[in-house]
């Protein structure tokens, strides 16, 4: 709803003076384009990660700046704001370092990419064609593989990212979509995949989510059996969403787990 309401509706959100977390979040993300910004389709390096690390304050406040225009955050709950976006980059920095000190060889490939792919989608004996787009956070070829990243302020575990059916069962379509209406995470990463799949089948990667708050977990992958039969599956699930939302017989309504509205 709250998508709804600012993106469709265009409502104004009410100004309040502190950073709301969806600001908080894209300033982390913005931070860490730009610090990684001269470094495209480069091999990263420790003495790349110790001299992207000397400008982190300078960028954060470029970020913050830029993001909250005339919000104050040198004082009170934006100052903690901005110590703990700073305290979460120093951290995955670190343990950057840490990998390549391990012998991790990570080229660097691009930031904030936008992908698009056009989905067809039978509806009233029509056939529409539905551009679904995104952004991808990070990309980057680690030991040879292709890593499709996004970046979490938040905390996630391993269980958010799991699409496997247990032992000796195969993935079947209302497995997949139980899933994906329960797991959000998961479900964000699949389309990212799905998004570059036509241009990647034949390629090895893996998707990624890299908790800013945790940056030591690096176990956070999409787990699932079978990426061709996921696929498939997957492009059914988008087109019976898309058929629910023309549906004036499925309302667009608040969840009961929405608790948190910047609308009243």
């Amino acid at each position: 709803m709250e998508w709804y309401y600012s993106n469709i509706l265009s409502f104004p959100e009410p100004e309040t003076n502190e950073i709301d977390p969806s600001t908080f979040g894209t300033i982390v993300h913005d931070c860490l384009e730009k610090l990684f910004d001269p470094y495209k389709k480069e091999l990263i390096t420790t003495a790349v990660i110790e001299q992207v690390s000397k400008n982190v304050v300078k960028q954060l406040n470029d970020s913050f700046r830029k993001k909250v225009g005339n919000k104050d955050y040198s004082t009170g709950v934006n100052r903690l704001h901005f110590e703990t976006a700073l305290k979460m980059i120093n951290s995955y920095l670190d343990y950057e370092i840490e990998d390549l000190s391990k012998g991790d060889d990570v080229a660097y490939l691009e930031s904030e990419r936008r992908v698009e792919r056009v989905l067809e989608v039978e509806y009233q004996g029509k056939k529409l064609p539905i551009r679904i787009k995104g952004f991808i956070d990070r990309i980057e070829k680690r030991n040879g593989i292709l890593h499709l990243i996004d970046f979490k302020t938040g905390n996630v575990s391993t269980t958010d990212l799991n699409l496997s059916p247990s032992k000796n069962k195969s993935t079947t379509y209302d497995f997949l979509e139980d899933k994906l209406t329960s797991k959000g995470k998961a479900l964000q990463l699949l389309l990212y995949d799905w998004l570059l799949y036509e241009d990647n089948k034949d390629v090895e990667d893996k998707n990624q989510i890299i908790s800013l708050a945790a940056p030591g977990k690096r176990d956070l992958y999409l787990q699932v059996k079978d990426r061709e039969e996921v696929m498939e599956l997957f492009e059914e699930f988008l087109r019976s969403t898309v058929v629910k939302m023309l549906d004036s017989a499925h309302p667009i309504e608040a969840s009961e787990k929405f608790k948190y509205a910047v609308f009243e």
